[in-house]
């Protein structure tokens, strides 16, 4: 009789990959090298591109070694050895896991090498030779004990308890279960035990992100104030980006970035992947053009919003309309058009390279290039003679970058080229470009190959490379340097790189380093913008780029500003500035409002400003008591209306005290009606309505009071009854048809007052008394 025996769920897991692998084109048989588990360059597996997630940060599968920061500390706690390689059940376990992390789970591919790949290397290094399936309690606990001494944060451990909780235990791939709860630290280790309780610190932080660590004890103490960028440097970032002329493209670049992260408060990455056509201009009328003055131009950024999936992260994109101020509009479209100008040959240069599906445009393989112009196009650097840039062309495309003066460099140079011969960068780099390839590439006009004798001078015969060759070295040695052929999928576009805001010249050392002049025109080697340069830049524990290069003092040089800190301190200005939560979480893109207040990092103070609105000083000494309860209900911004209005301006243009005497005089007598607040001063202007707000009164705004809304639910349902009573009996009366219009205006106006919002003006179009007729 035979047995069938029912697969493991460890063994029906690495199967269910295997067809992932298969439907996604990746090899499943891998090899490596069985010294140091290194995988051949060719063989590693593409994650980004497997899953066509063009905008997250590259991730390969380059290796089936341990964790080597694992060895040594397992070395110190037990003297046990660790492996360099992982054994072959693991590397199985191994791929399946990248696998069902990417595919199944729709996490990001970095998350897989980095936050699932690193703890797992370490696991299966601390087991040895033992099946994934027949690890037992005492392994684990030795994996998470090595974790916590591997990493100064004790973050391997961190990671390691979470993926033997949610894999091992959740997909039931070990026979013995659970394992995660024998994720504890040795007792007798005082190291390890210091490393567990820096773990529960941070784990207590991010559970419960509404509450700090101990009490406040002073006013002026700031919720999770490091979350916040420093004072000063923010400041210092602002007087640089704004202030401070780029010295190189790719700072020209950067500062337009710093600039609309600032007045935006995107995510770092939603930033980087702004669209070329980001900038929306609406001309949408004001409904109210008397009320609400003329019409001014409505900004706004199109832009892919992160985090909007509610059932897991997600790697599709979700289009998103961010709205700009009108204060703050004329910066965000000086921003998009001088990168957009700066950018155009580096777009033009991408669109070109795709469609001819070459690196070096407009070439044919047998095309000779004179060795000068080959230089520029491969290197990107301007100066191919011996003579300088003059310093005039030099400031004068560093004043706006604009593509068109390079135009007037590269003129002077070919004209110095044949005057004086090339620079002697240009031999050495086609000198390393012949030992790279192993061959002469080095021609004359009529393309027969030839080679300079030791020291032998160029005789002022034109030296010419071959455009296949320069295809050649390029792909094989100047990886690095491949222009960003990622591609996005948007639904059921396919989104290139050129279709995105920011570009960069790639990996051009010499601009940095010497001062040199990209000639973008030329240069091949076109990258788009990502997170980790504008981080480097900016910093974030460690002084940024920017910083280092442009800051006037030893201290300026040191600063750092972390780009989600200014997501954090946009949100908390908002909150101190009384902008609705619901406002705040829409223009951040989040999905819940108790979101936004884990970026909420008011002081004490300002939230007992914000709680008791209107305890000022001078608000007590000058408001009597109705305009008192009138100011605090126009701060809590529970009320409107013209005389509201009227103090907000005063306010702005004249300060406090004026505004207060005004208040004064105007809201002398806070009115509470049965349909709503009323503003007015009947000692300056009775009033005509007779309680008759409803009758298109401009003063009234409505409440959220429940006997306000009976009230004019019972008065809606007096007028339909009285207006059908007229219509069933009809008459001929000269008033008659004057009876019903009155009737039917009330009930109109009384309708609009049930439709309309507490805080919000009934009859915004309504003339006022104090303005003169149109």
């Amino acid at each position: 009789m035979l047995v069938h025996h029912m697969p493991s769920e460890l063994d029906s897991f690495i199967l269910r990959a295997q067809q992932i692998a298969i439907d996604h084109q990746l090899d499943w048989e891998v090899p490596y090298d069985l010294e140091d588990g290194r995988i051949p360059r060719e063989s590693w597996w593409d994650l980004r591109a497997a899953a066509k997630h063009g905008a997250g940060e590259r991730a390969f599968l380059s290796t089936f070694g341990t964790l080597g920061s694992g060895a040594a500390a397992l070395q110190t706690l037990c003297g046990g050895v660790m492996p360099a390689v992982m054994g072959r059940d693991w590397i199985e376990l191994y791929k399946a896991l990248l696998l069902h992390d990417l595919f199944v789970k729709r996490n990001k591919p970095r998350n897989g090498i980095s936050n699932l790949g690193n703890p797992f290397r370490l696991l299966a290094g601390c087991v040895g030779s033992a099946s994934p399936s027949q690890i037992t309690s005492d392994q684990v606990r030795l994996a998470y004990n090595v974790g916590l001494m591997a990493s100064t944060s004790g973050q391997w451990a961190r990671l390691l308890k979470g993926m033997i909780s949610g894999w091992f235990d959740a997909f039931q791939l070990a026979e013995r279960r659970p394992l995660a709860q024998y994720c504890s630290a040795y007792p007798d280790r005082a190291l390890v035990q210091e490393q567990e309780a820096k773990l529960v610190q941070v784990a207590r932080r991010q559970l419960d992100t509404k509450r700090p660590d101990s009490l406040r004890s002073k006013l002026s103490i700031r919720h999770f104030e490091d979350k916040l960028p420093e004072q000063e440097d923010l400041s210092e970032l602002v007087r640089i980006v704004f202030s401070e002329t780029p010295r190189t493209t790719s700072d020209l670049i950067r500062f337009h970035q710093a600039r609309v992260l600032i007045v935006t408060g995107f995510r770092v990455g939603e930033l980087v992947l702004l669209p070329e056509k980001t900038l929306v201009n609406r001309n949408d009328s004001p409904p109210h053009p008397r009320i609400y003055g003329p019409p001014e131009p409505g900004t706004g950024l199109l832009h892919f919003a992160e985090k909007q999936h509610q059932d897991g992260p997600g790697q599709e994109f979700v289009e998103a309309l961010h709205h700009v101020p009108s204060l703050l509009a004329p910066i965000v479209r000086e921003s998009v058009a001088a990168v957009l100008r700066a950018t155009a040959p580096q777009r033009l240069m991408l669109q070109r390279q795709h469609a001819e599906q070459r690196l070096f445009v407009g070439l044919s393989n047998d095309d000779l290039l004179p060795w000068a112009e080959a230089y520029r196009r491969m290197s990107g650097i301007m100066q191919t003679s011996q003579e300088p840039i003059p310093a005039d062309l030099r400031s004068k495309y560093r004043s706006n970058y604009d593509p068109a003066i390079l135009n007037e460099m590269r003129d002077h140079q070919d004209h110095h080229v044949h005057q004086s011969g090339e620079h002697k960068q240009v031999r050495e780099y086609f000198r390393r470009m012949e030992a790279a390839l192993q061959r002469p590439i080095l021609r004359r006009s009529r393309g027969e190959l030839f080679s300079f004798a030791l020291r032998e001078r160029n005789d002022g015969r034109g030296v010419y490379i071959r455009a296949g060759d320069m295809e050649v070295y390029a792909r094989d040695h100047l990886q690095l340097k491949l222009p960003d052929e990622r591609v996005v999928q948007f639904g059921e576009k396919d989104l290139r790189s050129d279709a995105f805001l920011f570009l960069l010249p790639g990996k051009i050392i010499a601009e940095e380093k010497y001062d040199a002049i990209v000639d973008i025109d030329r240069y091949f080697s076109v990258k788009r913008a990502d997170k980790a340069d504008l981080e480097l830049q900016l910093g974030g524990k460690n002084p940024g780029l920017i910083f280092k290069k442009y800051g006037k003092s030893e201290q300026d040089r040191s600063f750092s500003v972390n780009p989600h800190s200014l997501r954090h301190f946009q949100t908390t200005e908002m909150f101190k500035l009384g902008v609705a939560d619901t406002i705040i979480t829409k223009r951040f893109n989040r999905t819940s409002v108790a979101q936004s207040y884990t970026y909420d990092h008011r002081s004490v103070s300002e939230r007992l400003e914000e709680m008791e609105p209107g305890q000022s000083r001078l608000a007590d000494e000058m408001l009597g008591p109705k305009a008192r309860k009138a100011f605090d209900l126009i701060r809590s911004r529970k009320i409107q209306g013209p005389v509201v209005k009227r103090f907000l301006e005063l306010q702005t243009i004249m300060g406090d005290e004026a505004a207060f005497e005004y208040l004064n005089a105007e809201a002398g007598s806070l009115h509470i009606t049965p349909y709503g607040f009323c503003l007015n001063s009947f000692a300056a202007s009775p009033c005509l309505k007779h309680l008759e707000c409803f009758n298109s009164c401009s003063h009234l705004v409505r409440t959220d009071a429940a006997a306000e809304q009976d009230n004019l639910q019972t008065l809606k349902r007096r007028f339909e009854v009285h207006i059908d009573r007229l219509r069933q009996t009809g008459s001929r009366a000269p008033h008659f048809q004057t009876q019903m219009q009155h009737a039917e205006s009330r009930l109109a106006g009384v309708n609009a007052a049930l439709d309309a919002a507490p805080g919000e003006k009934v009859f915004p179009s309504s003339n006022s008394r104090y303005l003169p007729p149109e």
